[in-house]
């Protein structure tokens, strides 16, 4: 009788136990299923924001570089208008300044956020409208002839206005670019630690499960 009545503690206390560690796995895995969801959230909202802010960032590369374009082409076409009397070049000429103030307008939108870029784009306003004005006025000095329009060339001032300008967008492309390498590699880091952080509560829940 005496035998019959520990032999079934032993089997009740094993059941208990066996249910015990069930409980305690299905606890753990419970705990780590969320785990590696908030981490597969918290991923999935981190590259969101990468991609946008690298999206972003290529979008104000590539306005920087149409301006620079259009910026070269009045300074080519003025060139080409000055030397030939061609009113080819002078439409082009004109056509090509009326859209340097749109390109810096979209420039100012983008750009209206980030506060690192309220001086850089003042100054570059300064320098694309210095351009306008004296690509203006290479124009009318045409109209009335070649002498004085050469004269203007010769000053040199348009080229230390387009040098100044490639320069300061050089700087400012550069500055994105390192921005842009520097926020890919913060998000290398970040996934580094979410995959160590895995891989931690992966260990913890096969050894609680034993």
């Amino acid at each position: 009788m005496l035998r019959h009545f520990l032999h079934s503690y032993k089997r009740l206390g094993a059941l208990i136990l066996i249910e015990h560690k069930i409980f305690a796995g299905l606890t753990v895995a419970a705990a780590v299923i969320l785990f590696i969801s908030f981490l597969s959230v918290t991923s999935f909202r981190s590259l969101l924001e990468s991609h946008k802010f690298v999206e972003h960032m290529n979008e104000v590369k590539s306005q920087l570089n149409e301006l620079l374009n259009r910026v070269m082409l009045v300074q080519a076409r003025g060139r080409s208008y000055v030397l030939t009397g061609d009113e080819k070049y002078a439409d082009e000429l004109m056509d090509a300044t009326g859209t340097l103030p749109g390109l810096l307008k979209d420039l100012r939108v983008l750009t209206i956020d980030d506060p690192r870029w309220k001086d850089r784009v003042v100054t570059l306003d300064g320098l694309v409208i210095g351009q306008i004005e004296f690509s203006e006025q290479i124009y009318r000095a045409r109209k009335g002839g070649e002498t004085e329009a050469v004269s203007l060339l010769r000053t040199g001032r348009g080229t230390v206005l387009i040098d100044n300008i490639r320069a300061h967008i050089t700087q400012m492309i550069g500055e994105e670019d390192r921005l842009i390498q520097k926020r890919n590699e913060d998000e290398s880091k970040q996934a580094e630690r979410r995959s160590v952080s895995f891989t931690s509560a992966l260990l913890r829940s096969c050894s609680s499960s034993h």
